[in-house]
């Protein structure tokens, strides 16, 4: 390890929010859940939109249909010369409950349905009853109020190359489709900036986008960094120079407000957090505006109780909302079209110096907060997002205390010893100790003295990967580049409460080991 400068004290500072963002590598539907106490888990009580639409539109659907078979356009659809029958009743038109929704813009999506049709038809060698399977699409938009108009039918299902919505209305967004969303946002509102990155601007995008940012302390809440309020609202706040102790006001937020908490969030740090709430803004309105929520707070939603399902919970929407929203911000921040040729630009300067890939990503990180002015952290999970994995070898920050930290010295590995972002081979000697406490086989791993902590790393003691020097143990350059084989891997497992998820270090098998 190597001691920081002055200015780099400033990393202690964002421990906090690098934490809170490696735990969004991995995608809410795939990332695993440690074993917790009960038979149950917390889920928000909300409704799903093929609920909605056939309590309140089945009837309608059917009317619709009803209509085209009277006017003959239905027997044409179905390739039949007519019906005997000029109505159609509920149990002879059933709406198919599974649905697919397309988003087209903020407000406005398809939904495909699946309707299957019994009717006495005719044709010029057969008459009688047949079934037929109709695919119906309405096309909605969702603003002050929800309206919709029959988009179609078709004995053929439709093909589309839109972004697909689930069952609540949430865009389905992998991250190669998360990062298409951030450009194609910033391609609506600043196409400017997709051409010069010194044009990207969180509180120009949000004007553009008819929202303001506005800063208060939440009353006794350090947790929550920023809240989008759709609705004209009020809050508890902490007077601007008092403290938790004193007596809350109440100011009131206007709609299309984005509100930072300087309880958590610094005002001179806050450009991801207004990214953060423009993504929710652009891709989550309907989902919102779905739920009827007069309220802004994801965490004020009621909540249930569901079965464990052998470990398989059932995946919270809010979870996945978030990790798109944080996910977004980054790509918002820092677009694949600009980032794509400047790593690859800085990686061919790099390359001129170094032949160890950590020490290449490291300066490939230095020089993309140069240019960008953005804090490291943010640099290094950028590329790790694009795919860069051996930048998880460079860039990672221990910290020593509240106010003091170190960036270890930058290592490489193998790919297949660390095949997703959860798995790492860095752990603070604090998480170590929690761990050490915790973890019986770690404890005793640990208790052999058969490793020792050594450069981030829970290393093997032994001369061929660890030299002792005036200044501590050290890691020889063949165990630092080759990590994979003589250290402990772990991997974090996101423990999710009721509203923001929470990483723990979890012990993992090491290979080899």
């Amino acid at each position: 390890m190597y001691d920081v400068t002055r200015e780099e004290l400033m990393a202690a500072v964002e421990a906090e929010e690098r934490e809170w963002l490696s735990t969004d590598d991995i995608h809410p539907y795939k990332s695993r859940v440690p074993q917790t106490k009960g038979n149950t888990v917390s889920f928000p009580k909300i409704t799903k939109f093929n609920t909605y639409l056939l309590n309140h539109y089945s009837a309608e659907i059917v009317e619709e249909i009803n209509g085209l078979l009277y006017d003959g356009e239905l027997a044409a659809i179905c390739g039949v010369d007519g019906f005997h029958s000029q109505q159609l009743t509920h149990d002879r038109c059933r709406i198919d409950p599974r649905m697919t929704f397309w988003r087209v813009n903020k407000y406005e999506f398809t939904a495909d349905l699946v309707v299957y049709l019994k009717a006495n038809s005719y044709n010029d060698d057969y008459s009688g009853l047949q079934s037929f399977t109709l695919y119906v699409s309405l096309d909605f938009c969702i603003d002050d109020r929800m309206t919709y108009e029959f988009g179609g039918i078709s004995l053929k299902q439709p093909e589309r190359d839109r972004i697909k919505l689930d069952d609540y209305l949430i865009p389905v967004l992998g991250m190669r489709e998360v990062n298409a969303a951030a450009e194609d946002l910033l391609f609506e509102y600043m196409p400017e900036a997709l051409h010069d990155y010194k044009l990207l601007d969180p509180f120009k995008l949000a004007r553009k986008m008819g929202l303001e940012v506005a800063y208060h302390k939440l009353y006794k809440n350090h947790k929550t960094k920023s809240v989008l309020y759709w609705f004209d609202s009020e809050v508890k706040v902490t007077p601007r120079n008092g403290d938790d102790k004193a007596p809350p006001i109440v100011v009131k937020i206007p709609a299309g407000t984005i509100l930072i908490n300087e309880n958590a969030v610094h005002r001179d740090r806050s450009r991801l957090n207004v990214y953060h709430e423009c993504f929710h803004d652009e891709y989550h309105w309907l989902f919102y505006r779905l739920q009827e929520m007069h309220n802004n707070d994801l965490r004020k939603i009621k909540r249930t109780r569901k079965p464990k399902n052998q470990g398989k919970e059932p995946k919270n929407p809010l979870t996945i909302m978030e990790w798109e929203a944080k996910q977004g911000s980054m790509a918002l921040m820092m677009p694949e079209s600009i980032m794509r040729p400047m790593i690859e630009q800085c990686k061919t300067e790099e390359r001129k110096i170094h032949k160890h890939a950590g020490w290449v990503y490291q300066g490939v990180g230095f020089s993309i907060c140069d240019a960008m002015d953005i804090p490291k952290y943010l640099a290094r999970s950028r590329m790790i997002q694009l795919g860069y994995w051996q930048a998880q070898g460079s860039l990672n920050y221990i910290q020593a205390n509240r106010m003091c930290g170190r960036y270890i010295t930058p290592f490489t590995f193998s790919r297949e010893s660390c095949p997703t972002t959860a798995h790492t081979f860095v752990i603070s000697p604090e998480e170590s100790f929690r761990l050490y406490e915790q973890n019986e086989e770690y404890r005793a791993r640990l208790d052999t003295g058969d490793y020792v902590y050594v450069e981030g790393h829970m290393c093997l003691n032994d001369p061929a990967y660890i030299v002792q020097t005036p200044l501590g143990p050290k890691m020889t350059d063949w165990g630092n580049r080759h990590v994979d084989e003589c250290c402990l891997r772990f991997e974090n497992v996101y423990q999710v409460d009721e509203s923001y998820p929470t990483a723990f270090p979890w012990l993992l098998q090491p290979e080899g080991h």
